[in-house]
C-alpha cells in the first residue's frame, strides 16, 4: 500500500471511491471529493492555505474531473487560513488556465463556487476580475447557496 491508497477514502456502503486525504506542510491539508449524486467536485480546505496548496490541490483535481467529465468545483475555504492577497487570488486564474492546459481542458469551462470564510473581505473584487476574464466564479458565505448556484443551468 503506496501513501496515496492510505489517504484514501472509500465508502463504507458500496466501496466507491470518494477521493483523499492530502496533507500539505504541517499547517494545511484538503480533501478532494468527486460527489457523483449531484456531480460536483468538492476541494476543502483546513488550515494555512497558499499559492503552493492551491496549485497542489488543483493539480490533483483536474484529473478526476477529467475522468468524470466533471467541470463544477465546490471550493470550500470556511475552515482555511487564507494566506493570500487580493492580487494572488487574481493571478492564480493564470495558473488554473495552465494546469487545464496541461490535461487538454479549458479553465475557463470551469464552474467554480468558493465558500470564504465571514471574515475574508476582498472577495468582491476578486469575484469581479475573474469574472471579467472569463471565469465563470462566484463567491459565497455557505454551503447551500453555493451548491444551488453550481446546479443551475448545469
Amino acid at each position: 500500500m503506496n501513501c496515496q491508497s492510505r489517504n484514501m477514502l472509500h465508502c463504507i456502503i458500496c466501496g466507491t471511491n470518494l477521493g483523499f486525504i492530502q496533507p500539505i506542510g504541517a499547517d494545511m491539508s484538503y480533501i478532494i471529493t468527486y460527489n457523483s449524486e449531484i456531480q460536483i467536485l468538492e476541494i476543502k480546505f483546513q488550515g494555512k492555505v497558499t499559492k503552493n496548496d492551491l496549485k497542489k490541490a488543483y493539480e490533483e483535481a483536474f484529473p478526476i474531473a477529467v475522468r468524470e467529465e466533471c467541470f463544477l468545483f465546490l471550493n470550500d475555504f470556511i475552515e482555511a487560513i487564507i494566506s493570500l492577497r487580493v492580487f494572488d487570488v487574481v493571478e492564480w486564474a493564470k495558473t488554473i488556465l495552465k494546469i487545464g492546459e496541461d490535461y487538454g481542458q479549458n479553465a475557463r469551462l470551469l464552474k467554480r463556487a468558493i465558500i470564504l470564510p465571514v471574515s475574508y473581505k476582498d472577495s468582491k473584487f476578486a469575484e469581479t476580475v475573474a469574472s471579467n476574464r472569463g471565469y465563470r466564479i462566484k463567491l459565497f458565505k455557505d454551503v447551500d447557496n453555493a451548491k444551488k448556484w453550481l446546479l443551475d443551468e448545469k
